[in-house]
C-alpha cells in the first residue's frame, strides 16, 4: 500500500466508528500536530493543546471528504493553520478591547502588609504581626496559582503583561485570573480572620483609640 492508501483505509476505519482506529487516530496525529503547532503559537503550550485537540474533532468531522489526495497529516495541517489564523485574530481582538481594572486597593494594601516596616508600638506591631499572619494563611488557601499572581502583583510588581508571560496566558486571561485571585482573597480574609476589611482602611488611627 502507498501511505495515501493506508491514510484512505485509517479514515474509512474512522468512518465505520471502529474504537481502536479513534485511539491509533489520536496517538499518532496528536503529538505531530502538536510539534507543527507549537512554534506557531509563540511556544504557548496551552494553546497549541487546544489548537491540536480542535483541529482533531473538526478533523472527525469533516472526514467524509477527505478523498486521499494529499497525506490525512497534511490534509489536517491545512485545518490546523485555520484554526491558528483563528487563534492569532482571536488574540488580536481580545487584546484591542482589553480594558484593565482598576487595581483594588484594600487588596494591594493587605498583601503589601507583608513587607511593611515594623512597627515601633506594642500594639501596632501586635496589630501588623496578626495582619500578616491572616495575610500569609488567607495566600496559602487561594487555588492553583491565584495567591501568586497576587504576590507577583502586589509584592513583586510584575505587570499582567509580565505575569501573563510567565503563565503562558494572554493578557485577557491574565486580568481574569487577577480579578478572580482578588475576589477569593478577600472572601477568605475577611471569613477566616480576626481582622476586618473595616479596620485595615482604619488602620492610620492609633491602634485602641476611640471611633
Amino acid at each position: 500500500m502507498t501511505d495515501h492508501a493506508t491514510d484512505r483505509s485509517r479514515a474509512r476505519a474512522l468512518l465505520a466508528g471502529e474504537a481502536q482506529a479513534f485511539d491509533d487516530f489520536f496517538g499518532e496525529y496528536f503529538p505531530r500536530l502538536y510539534r507543527f503547532v507549537l512554534p506557531r503559537v509563540d511556544l504557548s503550550v496551552a494553546d497549541a493543546q487546544d489548537i491540536c485537540q480542535e483541529t482533531l474533532l473538526r478533523a472527525l468531522r469533516r472526514l467524509q471528504s477527505y478523498r486521499g489526495e494529499a497525506a490525512l497529516f497534511t490534509w489536517m495541517c491545512r485545518i490546523a493553520i485555520n484554526e491558528i489564523a483563528d487563534h492569532w485574530q482571536r488574540r488580536r481582538r481580545d487584546d484591542a478591547q482589553l480594558v484593565f481594572a482598576e487595581d483594588d486597593a484594600t487588596v494591594q494594601a493587605i498583601v503589601a502588609a507583608l513587607h511593611a516596616d515594623e512597627a515601633d508600638e506594642p500594639e501596632r506591631r501586635h496589630f501588623q504581626a496578626e495582619l500578616c499572619r491572616a495575610v500569609q494563611v488567607t495566600l496559602d488557601q487561594l487555588p492553583g496559582h491565584l495567591g501568586d499572581v497576587l504576590e507577583w502583583k502586589y509584592l513583586d510588581g510584575l505587570s499582567v503583561a509580565d505575569i501573563a508571560r510567565r503563565l503562558n496566558l494572554s493578557n485577557v486571561a491574565a486580568q481574569s485570573m487577577l480579578q478572580r485571585a482578588r475576589a477569593a482573597f478577600r472572601d477568605i480574609f475577611s471569613s477566616m480572620s480576626e481582622i476586618t476589611i473595616t479596620e485595615l482602611l482604619g488602620a492610620d488611627r492609633p491602634i485602641g483609640s476611640e471611633v
